[in-house]
């Protein structure tokens, strides 16, 4: 029998993931200026900051709210781009017992996915997002293989079918990617909102892919034998 505790864990949990499904939407609904978050309880900040400037020959009262600017609206336009987007697979996924190995990758990515959305730094949301396309492309330890090659290669093998737009997207990607090992080594970078807003793009697109391949890929490996086949094509 589980105890409140255990009972308690279960459900925050739950309620996480589901926190992370609605922040995955909230790109799709609202423009960034709104700040919008969802959180749990007290885990949001509301507040505001009042400045008085005085001098001889005027005083100037400013009010600047802490916080998100707009609340989040859980309507129907909401579950329509949550089933667009693939992330009604979630919900299932909650309640299956025997995940398979790239069931769980897909809900590892949506974690990573979710959280970018709650970074308030923009590096910390690049970290984010890389981390989650590296969930399902990153090679084996063994392999020899450079990661930033094969995550931008086998993206772009999957999702793009003619070999102009598979080079183009390839040398973005990695463009991209290779943000994190600059983040990561310290270096100082300037990532654009054009950069961020192409990862994204990219993120929602592979999970999207992956959420309607779920039938078919059992094991990572049946990710990187497709990639394998997209080579010779």
């Amino acid at each position: 029998m589980l105890i409140p505790i255990e009972l308690n864990k279960i459900a925050l949990n739950r309620v996480r993931v589901i926190l992370d499904i609605i922040r995955i939407s909230i790109p799709l609904l609202y423009p960034n200026t709104l700040k919008v978050k969802v959180d749990i309880g007290d885990e949001i900040t509301f507040s505001s900051l009042t400045i008085v400037s005085v001098c001889p020959e005027a005083a100037n009262v400013h009010e600047s709210r802490i916080g998100p600017l707009a609340l989040f609206d859980l309507n129907g336009n909401v579950i329509k781009k949550l089933r667009q987007q693939g992330l009604f697979r979630v919900f299932d996924l909650q309640n299956k017992l025997d995940l398979t190995e790239v069931e769980k990758l897909y809900l590892h990515a949506i974690h990573w996915l979710g959280d970018s959305q709650n970074q308030p730094e923009i590096t910390n949301k690049v970290l984010s997002l890389t981390t989650c396309l590296e969930t399902f492309f990153t090679p084996e330890k063994d392999s020899g293989l450079p990661i930033s090659n094969t995550i931008s290669e086998s993206i772009a093998l999957l999702m793009f079918k003619d070999f102009n737009n598979r080079k183009a997207a390839k040398k973005r990607i990695k463009e991209l990617y290779d943000l994190r090992s600059r983040i990561t080594h310290g270096s100082k970078i300037s990532v654009s909102d054009d950069d961020l807003i192409q990862l994204m793009i990219f993120c929602y697109s592979v999970t999207r892919f992956i959420s309607k391949k779920l039938d078919v890929y059992i094991k990572r490996k049946d990710i990187q034998n497709e990639v394998e086949i997209k080579k010779l094509s």
